[in-house]
């Protein structure tokens, strides 16, 4: 008899508007170990000014680039995935950065 394949899992997902404009969209699935997803997980986790589309922050591990992060002037950078905690919390510190900016940015204008 064979075994079930393990599906997906979601195990966070949230679409926040943020006080400042933008919109932060964090969604991340547990997934079956495999050579697409070495780590477990599959995720993308987005800082996007909503009015314009435009990406500050976004940080996803799709096949085959693995874990990887695009900055807001279109570069993308590889990222050293240790564990979720880690991810979430680099995530979350740099777009606090990135929000700091955007309204300085806003101020100015």
């Amino acid at each position: 008899m064979k075994t079930p394949k393990r599906r997906a899992i979601l195990i966070l997902s949230e679409k926040v508007p943020l006080d400042c404009g933008l919109l932060r969209e964090v969604v991340v699935w547990s997934v079956p170990v495999s050579t697409k997803y070495p780590d477990g997980v599959k995720y993308h986790l987005a800082l996007v000014d909503p009015l314009s589309g435009n990406v500050w922050l976004l940080f996803d591990n799709h096949y085959p680039k693995g874990h990887h992060q695009h900055s807001r002037d279109g570069v993308e950078n590889p990222l050293i995935y240790t564990n979720l905690t880690d991810l979430l919390t680099l995530y979350y510190e740099q777009e606090k950065a990135e929000v700091e900016r955007y309204e300085s940015d806003a101020n100015r204008s």
